[in-house]
Order: structure tokens, then sequence, then C-alpha cells
């Protein structure tokens, strides 16, 4: 029985043109996939889309009301909960979602396969300028419709170019993150990173109204870097600027109190002819009977003056000799004070 020889099949080799549509296929195909994969993460999506757009419309919109110029709370927040949900996206992405696929073998299966590595991070980083896009579409529906935020196309399209280009940095730590801690502690540590570096990097408030030494750590935060650079498209030093109006309106509207104690000690120190008469008798009043006592020989003070056993003490309600008045000027002015009030209502 003779047996015909069997020969080695062979395949066409394909052209130059399918390889690359092939390649590019596999770049789309992975991007559209990961995409799919992160939508259908709850936990993934309240991350990145939920508390970015939940904090904006309790602050931003909230305070809205509150600004009187061309960048206020609303804009402020608007460039900087844009760089946290960006920034949130990629850390999550990668962070997390690098070290449970490796945990769970799906890294070795794809190394595997001829798809190359490039578009395995390709496809993460298109992801998550995805999602930050979506979050910035939200957040200005939010600013747009509630808090009336109004920018020229050009700053909204160059925010997003900021988000998307500033992203790929903190796409690279995640990764670092990713095969750096456990995967079942990897959202934890993320988030114990993201949250504290986003609050010392001026994405909540500024920073120039932070304590001393937070204002000395900012700017070794990665997070205050592309702050700025969304912030920079508000205006030249948007941040001073909502400061500056902040406190001239904590300025321009002093505490009640404050201000009847002030105009109280100003009535005080006018001249005897400008004063009302009720505070002129009452000011002889006082000085007749310090006189008086005086003559007496009792020159006692608030700085020597000992509680009685079993009363408590209390301000000084007389006024002291001369040379105690240094000591308790604050309580001599105190007593002054009621005193002439008792004067002007009677």
């Amino acid at each position: 029985m003779s047996t015909a020889a069997i020969s080695p099949a062979t395949l066409p080799a394909p052209s130059a043109d399918e390889g690359h549509a092939s390649i590019s296929r596999i770049y789309v195909l992975e991007t559209k996939y990961e995409f799919l994969k992160l939508l259908r993460l709850p936990h993934y999506l309240v991350g990145t889309l939920g508390f970015p757009v939940m904090f904006y419309v309790l602050f931003g919109v909230t305070l809205t009301q509150k600004s009187n110029g061309p960048i206020g709370a609303a804009e402020y927040l608007l460039a900087s909960y844009c760089i946290f949900g960006i920034v949130t996206a990629a850390l999550f992405a990668f962070g997390a979602g690098v070290a449970v696929e490796r945990a769970q073998g799906w890294m070795t299966l794809k190394r595997a396969t001829p798809m190359p590595v490039s578009a395995y991070l390709g496809a993460k980083i298109i992801a998550s300028m995805c999602f930050g896009t979506i979050t910035l579409i939200l957040m200005g529906l939010c600013a747009v419709t509630m808090a009336h935020v109004r920018f020229p196309v050009s700053v909204w399209l160059t925010l997003w170019g900021v988000m998307a280009i500033g992203c790929i940095p903190f796409c690279l730590a995640g990764l670092i993150i990713a095969f750096t801690v456990p995967p079942t502690g990897a959202p934890g540590i993320v988030n114990l990173i993201n949250l504290p570096l986003s609050f010392a990097g001026g994405l909540w408030f500024p920073v120039a109204m932070m304590p001393k030494f937070l204002q000395v750590i900012a700017p070794w935060v990665p997070q205050y870097h592309l702050g700025q650079l969304a912030l920079g498209l508000l205006g030249p030093r948007s941040d001073l600027v909502l400061v500056e109006q902040v406190e001239g309106r904590d300025r321009a509207a002093p505490d009640p109190l404050q201000r009847e104690l002030t105009a109280e000690l100003g009535s005080l120190q006018q001249p005897d002819d400008a004063r009302p008469a009720g505070d002129r008798r009452a000011d002889h009043r006082v000085t007749s009977s310090s006189s008086r006592r005086r003559r007496r020989g009792s020159r006692r003070s608030c700085t020597t003056t000992r509680p009685r056993r079993g009363r408590r003490s209390r301000p000084c309600t007389r006024p002291c000799a001369p040379s105690a008045r240094a000591g308790c000027a604050r309580s001599c002015t105190r007593g002054a004070l009621r005193r002439a009030h008792r004067a002007s209502a009677s």
C-alpha cells in the first residue's frame, strides 16, 4: 500500500493593508470593550461621575448667589471638580482595575494573545478620557442651567484638552499603584491617596484660604499644577480673585455686635461738646463717685480685689485708681459702657 506524502498546507500571507487593518481593529475593539466594562461597574461610575457632580451641585451651585464678580465659586469649582473627576477616573481605571485583572490572571491570558501591550494601555487611557468627558458634560449642564455660568466655546474646548492630556501622568501613577499594592486593598489605597492630595492641591477651595503648612505643601502635589492649568483658563490668578472677593465681602458686612461696640467706643472718645447730654451726665456721675472714693481712701482695683468665700469673681464695675488702670482697661471699659447705657436709658 502506497502512501502519498503529506505536504504542509501553505496559507496565503496577509497583505500590508490587511495587517494594518487588523491592528487598528484590535485597538478599536479593546477600547470599546474596556469602556463597556467600566460602564458596567457601579462603584466606578459612582466614584468618577457621581461624586464630582454631586459635590458641584452641593457647593458650586449653592455658593453662586454669594459671589459678586467675574469669577465666583461656581466658575472656580467647575474647573477644579472637572480635574478631580478626570484624576479619579485615571487612578481607578489603572490603580484598581489593573490590580484586579492581575489577581484574576487576565493579564497573563492577554500576554498569550497577539494583542500588543500598547493596545491594552491605550484602551484604558482612552476610556479614562471618555469618562472625564462625560464628567465635563454633566457638570457643564449643571453649571449652565443652575449656576448660570457662561464660558466661550474656546474655553470649554481648552478645558477638555487640559483634562484629556493631564490624565496621562495619573494613569501611569495608577499603574505603579496597581503593581505595588495588593489587589484587595487597591481601591481603598487609591482613595486614601486621591482625596487628601486633591484637598491639598486646591481642588476643593483656593490654596490661599488654607493654613500655612498646606500652602507650603501644595506646590509639591501633582493635582495642584493640573488644577492651576485649568483655573488659568478662567483668568490670571483666578483663585486669588475669588479669595479677595470673599475677604472683601466679610469686611463689607461686619458682625452686628462688633459694629455696635465700635460705635459705642467711638462715642465715648468724642469731645465733650460733640457728645450727647446723657453721656456727659453719666461720665460726670462716674467722675464724682470716683473722686469721693479717692477722698475716702478707698483706692481698690480689680487687679488687687479678691473674691469673697462662696462668691464668684466678676468683672470690674467701678473705675480703678490711676496706677491700676493699665491692668484692667478692658473691664473698666465694659463697666463704663454699662453705666452709660443705664444713664441713657433713664
